[in-house]
């Protein structure tokens, strides 16, 4: 009966590879969205050169 209960809890190797696909997405538009705010901080605080 164990074997049965763990054998179904076992996540399949399709579900991990689309939970990987997702979280990936998730953190390339977490990269996106910073770059972007740090390029309009710069447009609006821009450096002077001395």
């Amino acid at each position: 009966m164990p074997d049965i209960i763990h054998g179904r809890l076992k996540p399949r190797k399709r579900d991990r590879v689309a939970w990987a696909l997702y979280k990936r997405g998730n953190y390339e538009n977490l990269v996106e969205n910073i770059s972007d705010l740090v390029n309009n901080l710069v447009e609006l605080f821009p450096l002077h050169s001395q």
